[in-house]
């Protein structure tokens, strides 16, 4: 009986694991879509959490229609789980910080997603006008997409920023995801346009934030 109770804890946690961390976006397709703060309640302690809770996310919240006692309950989660966003380039551990985003208007279909990998592991899909980040060891690093003849090598120095900036190309009449390094002034200025990719788009939950862009 004990050994069946570890081992159901221990699909749990993967499960738990294995979710997509909720963003703002999620939080307001939610209400939009008719569940009641009980629900909405429920999924914010059930699963990770990414939430922007400056107060531009706060505002936008509100706008949106989601009530007080939901907003309130997404900035405890963030407080209690030590993840509220950090400025940008200024990781809590001192790593570095990796953004890939993707312009507004980007080149290819707009529904196509590619995933982006670093080091070949998956991350996440990149979105048109959508960003995300991840925090790296110093060290030689990699990222590319589907486009497996275009990778982006780092040199990822301690403490230290990186923009790099994925779009979609025909590769022999295919649409295929580039990613392309670039200066941190123009990663930047485009970058802070930019809102978090959508929690159904990230893959590694575990290692994707969403670090503000100031």
């Amino acid at each position: 009986m004990r050994l069946k109770l570890v081992v159901l804890s221990l699909v749990g946690a993967a499960f738990a694991l294995a979710q997509p961390a909720l963003t703002n976006d999620s939080i307001i397709k939610m209400v939009k879509a008719g569940l009641g703060d009980d629900v909405v309640l429920s999924t914010i302690k059930a699963q990770p959490a990414q939430y922007s809770t400056d107060p531009e996310g706060l505002i936008a919240l509100k706008g949106a229609g989601v009530s007080d006692k939901v907003i309130a309950a997404m900035v405890d989660r963030m407080a209690a789980s030590g993840g509220a966003p950090h400025a940008a380039g200024a990781a809590a551990d001192g790593r570095a910080v990796v953004y890939v985003y993707r312009n507004r208007n980007g080149s290819g279909p707009p529904p196509n997603s590619p995933s982006v990998f670093c080091d070949e592991h998956e991350l996440a899909r990149m979105q048109n006008g959508r960003y995300f980040s991840i925090h790296l060891d110093a060290g030689k690093h990699s990222f590319r997409s589907t486009d497996g003849q275009t990778v982006t090598d780092l040199n990822v120095k301690e403490g230290q920023t990186y923009y790099i900036r994925g779009e979609v190309v025909p590769v022999r009449l295919k649409p295929r995801g580039r990613l392309t390094l670039m200066s941190s002034e123009q990663g930047a200025s485009e970058a802070r346009t930019l809102k978090p990719t959508d929690s159904d788009k990230v893959i590694d939950s575990l290692h994707v934030v969403f670090d503000r862009l100031n």
